[in-house]
């Protein structure tokens, strides 16, 4: 294991980090090794988080060695490979939140975002935002506004912004059609949005890139 990488990165607290490197180095030892011994490696792995989280949040850790030792039992039992990489993942996230009960807020974000990107050509909402991330509307608001420094419908317009700029660039699709891809039902609506952003209107970004809009 990537022994320096997985300490300095639980130096830092860079906790996204350590759960990739213990994920994706399992996931080759599963490949690689018989189930047993990768489910006792990770059993040292675990062992290794856990006292490390009990000096990093003195009394904040409620479970105990055996515990801890009780779930390695419970991966050995683990016949198909993504369930037990799926059960340490939610291990370590648990760890981790007890230990800084912020990480969730950027959680939260994170899946937010997620979801924003993957679903930019669909009108999205904060209530629908909300309802993936388990969150309130006003929480979520809040959260956009302290992470971002931006509301969530202005952190929405530009990142369709700059999206918009991309597709304009592209010969051959119209204007309509980046505002269908960008979620916006009406192109009118959405060439206002990108003159009032941009300082150009979407005809006139496009010109001044050389590209003609096609027939």
């Amino acid at each position: 294991m990537r022994t320096f990488s997985f300490s300095a990165s639980l130096d830092v607290r860079d906790y996204d980090r350590v759960s990739d490197t213990v994920l994706g180095i399992a996931r080759k030892w599963l490949e690689t090794m018989p189930p047993t011994e990768t489910v006792q490696t990770l059993e040292k792995i675990i062992f290794t988080l856990h006292h490390w989280a009990l000096a990093a949040a003195p009394g904040r850790i409620p479970v105990n060695a055996q515990q801890a030792s009780d779930f390695a039992a419970k991966l050995l039992w683990s016949r198909n490979p993504e369930v037990l990489l799926q059960a340490m993942e939610q291990w370590m996230n648990d760890l981790f939140l007890l230990i800084d009960p912020d990480r969730q807020k950027g959680q939260i974000m994170n899946r937010a975002k997620k979801y924003i990107r993957d679903h930019i050509q669909e009108p999205i909402t904060l209530e629908q935002l909300g309802h993936v991330t388990f969150t309130s509307r006003s929480h979520l608001s809040r959260l956009f506004r302290r992470r971002t420094g931006q509301t969530f419908i202005e952190y929405l317009t530009d990142l369709r912004m700059e999206k918009a700029k991309k597709l304009l660039a592209e010969p051959g699709i119209k204007i309509y059609e980046v505002a269908e891809q960008l979620g916006y039902q009406d192109w009118k609506h959405f060439s206002r949005t990108f003159k009032d952003r941009t300082g150009y209107g979407p005809a006139e970004y496009r010109s001044n890139l050389h590209i003609s809009e096609p027939e």
